[in-house]
């Protein structure tokens, strides 16, 4: 049984072999392709002259010929920023003095320790509205943003 598996896969890959000769030294020749692929004896027929075939010639994009299937990367759209007006604050407005007595960071929810100017001591989250119209805007890890009478502020730990 492997005696004839044997020979039916020489035979086989014998076939193969010369077929790929075939068409390595007969059917791809200068000489017996002419243009549109036709072999020697249909282009004398029809056209009467061999031509020689075209070569493959590939874009020049890079170094790679497969360079030409990649996709090109999409370019960025630039937005100019937006200009923002500056408000020039107000000469009578006094702030007032907050102190701020500890941060308890946390990315999620950060909580700032502050002291009031009427000495009361509470826990301020973002957003959040004290005594006396002082909102707390943002709590970073070493410093609070408040804003007063549509004044905003940063007080550092």
């Amino acid at each position: 049984m492997r005696k004839k598996l044997l020979i039916a896969l020489v035979v086989v890959a014998a076939g193969i072999w010369l077929w790929n000769m075939r068409l390595l030294f007969v059917g791809l020749g200068p000489s017996a392709v002419g243009e549109g692929g036709m072999t020697r004896r249909k282009a004398t027929q029809s056209q009467g002259a061999l031509r020689v075939p075209r070569t493959v010639a590939f874009e020049e994009r890079g170094k790679s010929p497969f360079v030409a299937y990649a996709q090109a990367p999409k370019p960025k759209r630039v937005t100019p920023k937006p200009r923002i007006a500056k408000a020039k604050p107000e000469k009578n407005v006094t702030l007032p003095s907050i102190t701020i007595t500890g941060i308890m960071w946390n990315d999620a929810n950060p909580l700032a320790m502050v002291q009031l100017p009427g000495g009361a001591s509470t826990v301020a989250k973002a957003g959040q509205v004290l005594e006396g119209g002082i909102a707390v805007r943002s709590i970073e890890k070493t410093r609070v943003e408040f804003e007063v009478e549509g004044r905003r502020f940063w007080i550092v730990k």
